[in-house]
Order: structure tokens, then C-alpha cells, then sequence
């Protein structure tokens, strides 16, 4: 259910986006925040909420970590200007942050390597099935009604899963002897983060390029350095450098951006390209943006065998392939019809399942017990930041090729985020993993 409530809410975000950005005066440079904010408040807190979780409960930040996102949707959904409603998006972020990296340390803590990979399988299911009902029930609300609907109607989902996690997850064993994540650390992640989007979001504008984005450039190596300096130094870090050594957990974390650039890329240029080139309402966006999602959803039934038969390397690679070929077939869409689109779609889904449940086995497959949210902490503060990233590198994108034809505009955005996706791959295989670790485990137990 967190996965289900995470994609969902992208999606009919997405899908309202151009409604939001009409009914509140924002330009797309500064609408990408309504996405972008709650990706990078979610990726601020994930390292911090992993630590939590190891010490004090996953169970218990699960729970609270949805509550909160009930509150910010609530708020979001009676936002009465831009900056209420880019408050409400982070606060779903921190929510978020809290819930995700320790429900994925529950599940990888399973000792039974089957029993994970069949719940991994069963996570990206869930999360394909969210792709599907949010582009679909996110255009029929935005035709029904208007944008705060949107925010509205995902309320009761949200606490239905803090209620749903209460009685299903199993009770917390916190580690009463580890200490407590430092605030220093906390601190200098949340704002490397936050100037890393920010000096990407600044670099978009080259016409007004000055002293302030040298400033930011600068500002975030430093705080990153910092990140690191405190990491090697300090005798609490944020995140203890054994976990950091694991190989493939670097691999994954290396890898993941790529699959971002494929999903949350396609998500954005979509929704909102369907509803801009071909003057599409948000519904028939919706709706055309289904393959991807049944794509997804049909793939995940099967995955668990596909990466038992198949090594790391092998699995990754077609699998980001197929993403990157989807992503070019969508850019040439534009050019020759939705049917191009559809096919790029359904090759999209095929790759963003599989890689989903791959990345997501090697981030904690070779980390301690008790380690588990923590590290999982530091897989998803990669995706979540390169969720931030992607949107704003494409929103950037879409701004400077202004002066082109709309369809022409986004026929670039995606020729972007094909080449972000398969830049990523080749990066994770430079830190590939011993090249059985997921097939014998996997195989073993089946």
C-alpha cells in the first residue's frame, strides 16, 4: 500500500499539474516545484528515517510517516497560493521520507531470500497498479472537478494504509544500543540536497546566468564535501561507512537515477505533453498513459522468474535498454502519432519493472540486519533526489528549446531522458556486484 499510495500520488499530481499551474499563475519553471518539492523533502529525511527506524521501530515510522502524508495532502488540498501549496508538497515529502526506506527494510529483513523477492515482485505490482489508477482516476477527478480533488480524494488512502500497516506489520525489535542519528549530519544532507536542485533549477536560465548561480555551483560541492567530511569524521555519522563499502548497495544506488530518468521522465513529459501538443484532457492523458502501467503491472507478475534465471549484469542491462529505446520511441512519437508513443510506453513498463525489483534486491541484499532501513535509507535518497533532478533537468529542458515548436520541445526532453537512463547504467555496472549474488540466493530458495 506505501507503493501503490506513492505512484498514485505522482500520477494524478502529474495529471493536474497544467490545472494547477493555470488556476495558481505558475510558469512550468516554477510548477516542476509542486513535483519537485516533495521529492527532494522525501529524499532530505530517507537516510535520516532509516537510522530512526533501526533504533526505535520501521513499524512505527511507517505508520507515522503515513499519517504525516494524510496531513500534507489535507493541506494541500485547501492550499489557497503557490507557497501553501509547495509547504503541503513537502510536508507529503517528509512523510514519505519517513515511511519508504523502512518498509523496505521490513521486507529485507524476510530470511527467506523467496519470500523477498516474491514481496519485492509484489511491491512493483503494487506500484504498476498505482501508475495505472492514477493516470486514470487523477483525469476523471480533474474532469469531475477541479485540481484540490486531486489532493483530496488520496486522504482516505493514506490513513487506510497507516491503519493497514498497524495490523499487518509485524512488531517492532528496535536496537535499544545503536545511537541516535546526529542532527549534524541530518542537517548537511537536507542541504546538499536543497542546493544541488536548486543550482540545477538556476542553470536552466542561461540568459541570466550571474554571481548568485556561481554562488550556488559552489555552495552545493561544499555542502556535499561537508557530507562527506562528517561521514569520515564524526563518531555518529548519518550513516556508518560499513554500510557505504557494499558493493552492490553502491551498484544499485549508481543504477537507480536511470530507471528514474525512464519513469519519472515519461510521467512528466506525458502527462503534460498529451495534454499540450495534442490538446488532450487530463482524462484521455490519463488514460493514454495507461500502457506503461499495464506494461508494468503484467511484467512484475513474473519478474521474480525472469531474475532467477539471469545474472545482474544481463538482467540490468535489458532491462535499462528497453527503458532507453521507450524513452527514444516517445521522443519520435511527437513526429509520427500516439501509436509510436504506445509502443515506447508498453517497452518502458517491461524495463521499469524489472529494474525496480533488481536494484531494489541488491541495495539490501548483502547489508547486516540491522542495517537494513539505513541502507535502504541511502538507495532511495538517490532515487528520490534524482526524482528531484530529472523533473527539474526536464523542466529545464523544456525552457530553453522554448523558441521550438511545443511537439518539438518535447521530442528534446526525451531525447534527454533516454540519455540520462542509459548514462546511469554504465555508471552502476563500473560498481557491479559479483555477478551471482542475486541469481544463486534467488535460486536457491525457489
Amino acid at each position: 500500500m506505501v507503493n501503490l499510495l506513492g505512484t498514485f500520488d505522482g500520477m494524478v499530481v502529474t495529471v493536474a499539474l497544467p490545472a494547477i499551474q493555470s488556476d495558481l499563475g505558475l510558469d512550468p519553471l516554477s510548477g516542476q516545484w509542486i513535483i519537485g518539492l516533495h521529492s527532494l523533502a522525501l529524499g532530505s529525511v530517507l537516510i535520516t528515517a532509516g537510522r530512526l527506524g533501526d533504533k526505535w521501530g520501521r513499524r512505527r515510522c511507517v505508520i507515522s510517516g503515513l499519517i504525516v502524508v494524510a496531513g500534507g495532502l489535507t493541506l494541500a488540498a485547501v492550499a489557497p497560493s503557490p507557497a501553501f501549496l509547495f509547504v503541503a508538497r513537502a510536508l507529503q515529502g517528509f512523510g514519505s521520507g519517513l515511511a519508504i526506506p523502512n518498509i523496505f527494510g521490513i521486507v529485507s529483513s524476510y530470511p527467506d531470500a523467496g519470500v523477498r523477492t516474491r514481496t519485492m515482485a509484489a511491491i512493483a505490482v503494487a506500484g504498476s497498479s498505482g501508475s495505472v489508477l492514477g493516470g486514470v482516476v487523477g483525469g476523471a477527478l480533474m474532469q469531475a472537478g477541479n485540481w484540490r480533488l486531486v489532493f483530496g480524494a488520496i486522504v482516505p488512502v493514506a490513513l487506510g494504509s497507516a491503519v493497514l500497516c498497524l495490523v499487518s506489520l509485524p512488531k517492532d525489535r528496535p536496537d535499544r544500543q545503536s545511537r541516535a542519528p546526529g542532527v549534524v549530519g541530518a542537517g548537511l544532507v537536507f542541504v546538499a540536497v536543497l542546493l544541488t536542485v536548486q543550482t540545477i533549477t538556476s542553470l536552466s536560465d542561461l540568459d541570466s546566468l550571474s554571481w548568485t548561480v556561481l554562488i550556488f555551483v559552489v555552495g552545493t560541492v561544499g555542502a556535499w564535501l561537508a557530507v562527506v567530511m562528517h561521514l569520515r569524521r564524526s563518531p555518529n555519522p548519518i550513516i556508518a561507512p560499513r554500510v557505504l563499502h557494499v558493493r552492490s548497495l553502491q551498484a544499485a544506488a549508481l543504477g537507480m537515477p536511470g530507471q528514474v530518468f525512464a519513469y519519472q521522465g515519461s510521467v512528466y513529459l506525458c502527462l503534460l505533453g498529451f495534454q499540450e501538443v495534442y490538446d488532450w484532457s487530463p482524462l484521455k492523458s490519463g488514460v493514454a498513459f495507461a500502457p506503461l502501467g499495464l506494461t508494468c503491472l503484467l511484467t512484475s507478475l513474473v519478474v521474480s522468474r525472469i531474475i532467477k534465471d539471469r545474472g545482474w549484469r544481463r538482467t540490468t542491462l535489458i532491462s535499462q535498454t528497453l527503458c532507453t529505446l521507450g524513452l527514444f520511441a516517445i521522443a519520435a512519437s511527437w513526429l509520427f502519432g500516439y501509436g509510436i508513443a504506445a509502443l515506447g510506453l508498453a517497452l518502458l513498463g517491461i524495463g521499469i519493472a524489472i529494474s525496480a525489483v533488481t536494484y531494489n534486491l541488491a541495495a539490501g541484499i548483502n547489508i547486516d540486519t540491522d542495517d537494513k532501513a539505513t541502507a535502504y535509507g541511502f538507495f532511495e535518497t538517490s532515487t528520490h533526489l534524482a526524482g528531484a533532478v530529472v523533473v527539474a533537468v526536464l523542466a529545464s529542458s523544456l525552457a530553453l528549446s522554448a523558441s521550438l515548436p511545443t511537439s518539438a520541445q518535447f521530442t528534446v526532453a526525451f531525447m534527454v531522458a533516454g540519455l540520462g537512463c542509459i548514462s546511469m547504467t554504465i555508471a552502476s555496472m563500473v560498481r557491479d556486484p559479483r555477478e551471482q549474488v542475486l541469481y544463486e540466493e534467488t535460486r536457491s530458495s525457489s
